[in-house]
């Protein structure tokens, strides 16, 4: 097995310019490890990186995690198999921020957390393994196991719901593991092939914002299944609230 210096020195001298060619930065400063990984989850090399990153000298000293991948195929879907990231006797204490690739408009791919096409937990799971995380971005709804457990200074919380939802928002607005949360985005898939997605609805929203157990500071939604009107009785709710939308047209011709 490769260790993350190995890993990163043979990446950097595969000659390709390709944007698909993976890419791995190593960082470290007297706080911790930060690594920062792009390519496509289905290579080895993503293979590679996180037996390197679950190795024990790893994984207790990594603060920052980044994984993002290219725009690779048409109308297909990028799994990003995150289980490689949780086997049972791993740990990541000091981790504070894990950003996983959710995907920019117009691309081909749709990027989601799971092996197939189901979160699966994995992202509760892991939560459990980062007592320290504060900001969390991912491609796919976690499920209820999220909200359980101890609870965790997690601050910053960017979620697409990927193909299924799994009743975010509602754990979410009974959650009482995040006590710190202020600022959440959440986005709701839109176009070809999405016409049949259970969005989230009002009730959903309002239930969330006037939750007192999430005291949201700042909330953006991207592409939400609400009205014009729907969304200012949802502001009016929480007037001290910052409440931004983004609604995203894509056209195929």
């Amino acid at each position: 097995m490769k260790s993350l210096a190995e890993l990163a020195a043979d990446l950097s001298r595969v000659s390709s310019d390709a944007p698909e060619r993976p890419r791995l930065w190593l960082g470290e400063a007297d706080a911790g490890l930060l690594v920062a990984f792009h390519g496509d989850p289905a290579w080895k090399a993503f293979h590679d990186l996180c037996a390197a990153v679950t190795q024990p000298d790893v994984a207790e000293r990594l603060t920052t995690l980044i994984l993002r991948g290219p725009d690779s195929g048409a109308g297909g879907t990028c799994h990003w198999d995150l289980e490689r990231l949780a086997p049972p006797h791993t740990s990541y204490p000091r981790l504070t921020t894990l950003t996983v690739e959710q995907g920019r408009p117009g691309d081909h791919t749709f990027h989601v957390v799971g092996e197939t096409y189901d979160e699966n937990g994995v992202l509760g799971r892991l939560l459990q393994k980062m007592p320290a995380l504060q900001a969390l971005t991912a491609p796919s709804a976690p499920d209820r196991g999220f909200f359980r457990g101890d609870t965790r200074p997690l601050r910053w919380l960017s979620i697409n719901a990927g193909y299924r939802h799994q009743d975010f928002l509602r754990h979410l607005a009974e959650a009482a593991n995040l006590p710190q949360l202020s600022t959440l985005e959440y986005g709701e898939p839109t176009g070809l092939g999405f016409e049949d997605f259970a969005h989230a609805t009002a009730r959903n929203y309002a239930d969330l914002v006037t939750s007192s157990s999430v005291a949201l500071q700042r909330l953006v939604l991207r592409n939400p299944s609400l009205s014009d009107g729907e969304l200012r009785r949802l502001k009016a709710l929480r007037p001290a609230m910052q409440l931004a939308v983004i609604r995203i047209q894509q056209t195929f011709l």
